[in-house]
């Protein structure tokens, strides 16, 4: 399926149900935003109680800012990942018209659930730590050399260092667009442990990405303004997790998902939703 027809098809299938994909979506921003917002009025107590500079604030030299950074990472990390997955089995249920709909409470309340969850979430965060750490320090290095210094061997050192910086933040960014699909992985395949989704995503999008980059790039002037957020959204999900279902029926078609396995998959859930695991 063309981006186009992927984006036509998923505007027809949010047509008067904009509303609940909105719903579906909304609790891991909303976490999002929460913790943000709290942590940003912590810092503002600082400030006004003279415990931290402005410049501070961007320094982070302060022990105090750091401690509460880590924190309320940690905080948001927690809760968003289980958020996210959730999001996932729900809108995987809403590509596939499932007639069952699993309820975030029974998939909050499962420790299983839980624990894969914030695994393949920690594991995303580790592997994207891993890519974009050498593009940061590339790019302070490609700054810092031009700016001390004019000699053609210094700039040819630039040069690659710039080279190498901008290709690091490309793979960075292709590792993203691949480890978008773990939470929908992990939906899919109960049985699949969280450091597990997050390798097998790497083998899942290989060759796929193409049709998301499109739909955000479609998507992106929009965005960027306020109001037409909350109607992008539902249309953006709904793509997106039309694509992953077409994904699975095309490895299924393949013969890379024997019927067996699908079954045992289909057990799982049920399982799950009951809130058995």
């Amino acid at each position: 399926m063309k981006t186009i027809e992927l984006i036509g098809y998923s505007l027809k299938k949010v047509k008067g149900r904009r509303r609940e994909v909105l719903m579906i979506c909304l609790p891991p921003i909303i976490a999002e935003i929460f913790f943000r917002l709290a942590e940003t009025a912590i810092y503002s107590l600082m400030l006004y109680f003279g415990l931290l500079t402005p410049a501070g604030l961007f320094i982070g030299g302060n022990i105090g800012q750091i401690v509460i950074a880590v924190i309320f990472t940690l905080m948001r990390w927690g809760i968003s990942a289980p958020l996210w997955c959730g999001t996932a089995v729900r809108l995987l249920e809403f590509a596939g018209d499932n007639s069952e709909k699993s309820l975030f409470s029974d998939m909050l309340l499962s420790g299983r659930f839980i624990r894969r969850s914030l695994s393949s979430f920690f594991m995303c965060k580790l592997i994207s730590m891993a890519i974009l750490t050498p593009c940061i320090i590339s790019g302070i290095c490609t700054v810092s050399i031009l700016s001390s210094s004019s000699d053609s061997g210094q700039l040819f050192i630039a040069s690659n260092t710039g080279a190498l910086c901008i290709a690091m933040f490309f793979c960075w960014i292709s590792a993203k667009i691949t480890m978008s699909a773990v939470p929908f992985l992990l939906a899919e395949y109960p049985e699949k442990s969280g450091i597990k989704a997050v390798f097998m995503s790497f083998r899942f999008m290989r060759g796929r990405k193409k049709m998301f980059v499109g739909v955000g790039t479609v998507f992106f002037i929009p965005f960027l303004t306020v109001i037409a957020i909350p109607f992008i959204i539902p249309v953006i999900a709904s793509a997106y997790a039309v694509g992953i279902s077409i994904f699975f029926k095309e490895d299924e078609y393949a013969g890379k998902i024997s019927y067996a396995h699908r079954k045992k998959r289909s057990i799982a859930r049920k399982i799950r939703q009951r809130g058995e695991i």
